[in-house]
Formats: C-alpha cells, structure tokens, sequence
C-alpha cells in the first residue's frame, strides 16, 4: 500500500498544480499549439458531431464507366443544411443512384475520408446553384426523397434526379456503366406529391388550362420529355398564371 502511494503521489501533485496555473497561460499555451489555421478550421468546422454523423462511403462501381452523382464526378463546395444549421464550403456529392450526401471530410492529421450522411439529419443542400431539398424532412408522410426545388408558387415543382448502372460486361466495359440520368417532374400541392411524367399528366393537373398550355409549348417549342428545368419551371408558372 505504501508502494501505492508514493507512486500515485508525484501524479496527484501534479494534477493539483495544473489545476491551480492560471487559465491566460493554459489557453495561451493552446493558442500557440492550434495557430495552424488548416488544424483551427477542422477543429471548429470538421469535427461538429452533426456534420460528421454517417459512415465511411465506399462506391458501389468504382471503375464503371460514368458515375452516380448529381453533376459531376467531382467535388462540389456547396452550403449544407442540417438541423437548422447552416455549413457552407463543405466539398460534397448527392449521390442520386441511392439518393444519399457524401462529404469530404478533412481530419487533423490531413488524412480525409468520404463520409456518407445519414438522411435524417440532412434538411437540404444548395449545390451548384441548385436548391436540392429532404422532402422526407419536409414532408414525412408524403414524400420523394431528395429532390430539386425549381419552382415555388401555389404549388412547389420538383425534380426528382436518378441513374441507373447498368450490369452489362464486355470487352471495352469490364465493370458496367452508369446510363444518362433521367428527371422526373414532380408537382406538390401542400399534401401530395404528383408526378408528372408526360404531358398529358400536365393536363389533367391544370385541367381547364390545357388548350392554353398546348400552344404554350407550340409556341415555346417545348417537348416534354426533353425539357429543361428552366423551361419547366417557366412552363408551371405559365399554367398557375392562366
């Protein structure tokens, strides 16, 4: 016991005496340590338990010919919304085969991972211009995932953006490809959302309005399956304006 006690002592004593410095030389003491800003920003940004909350993100194809994501392949600073908190410059991808966030995240010691986000916690995220909304946050009970926002009047107008891999193995394609990404147009009206695949959907949505919205897309040559997001999102306002 005696043994014990006069090796915890040195110890006990100098816990005591850290205790007692004053906090000026402690926190000075950090300062000096932390006056890399690379580690400050990590430290304050990267390390937010909301922000890194998710799992370490393994590609499905890595060597497939194109890629899952929204965009680009490659990473995006973007502003990202969770819980209410805004993080803006986070390098990221919306993944839109599984419909998922990853991000990049940048540790201390400059070693990064991709972090896959858990949807629950991502309220949207505003990429390349593009507002890209957790519908399943905003609308639990009726909702399409993550979906971008291109109109907001009586009703909201979304599309919804999805790829598909394609399994097929050859000579030139030894790991599959990723096909061209399709969007589908979604029209939600405070309740329900409605897709909105071929023009004739339109139609019976604006049903009093559709001679009006044929020569609309006559005149603005408009062909539905092929139009842009900027010619839907003209083409909604048109039919709520009628």
């Amino acid at each position: 016991m005696n043994r014990t006690f006069r090796f915890s002592t040195p110890i006990l004593l100098f816990i005591a005496l850290i205790s007692f410095l004053p906090k000026s030389i402690i926190g000075q003491e950090l300062k000096q340590d932390k006056n890399d800003i690379f580690v400050l920003s990590n430290l304050i940004y990267r390390s937010d338990d909301r922000l890194l909350n998710g799992k370490y993100y393994i590609p499905k194809h890595f060597f497939a010919e194109g890629h899952p994501y929204f965009i680009s392949n490659d990473w995006v600073n973007s502003t990202l919304f969770i819980k209410g908190i805004k993080y803006e410059e986070v390098p990221l991808k919306y993944n839109i085969e599984d419909d998922h966030i990853i991000i990049k995240a940048v540790y201390k010691n400059r070693i990064s991972k991709d972090i896959l986000m858990h949807n629950t916690f991502v309220d949207s995220i505003y990429l390349n211009h593009h507002i890209i909304h957790n519908t399943a946050n905003q609308y639990p009970e009726n909702n399409i995932g993550f979906a971008e926002l291109i109109y907001k009047g009586k009703n909201y107008a979304y599309l919804k953006h999805v790829v598909e891999f394609k399994d097929e193995l050859s000579e030139r394609l030894k790991y599959g490809k990723y096909l061209p990404e399709k969007k589908f147009l979604y029209l939600y009206d405070g309740s329900t959302f409605t897709l909105i695949q071929k023009k004739k959907n339109l139609y019976s949505y604006f049903p009093e309005q559709e001679k009006a919205i044929k020569q609309y897309m006559r005149k603005n040559d408009i062909l539905f399956r092929k139009a842009t997001a900027e010619q839907l999102t003209h083409l909604i306002q048109f039919c709520e304006h009628l």
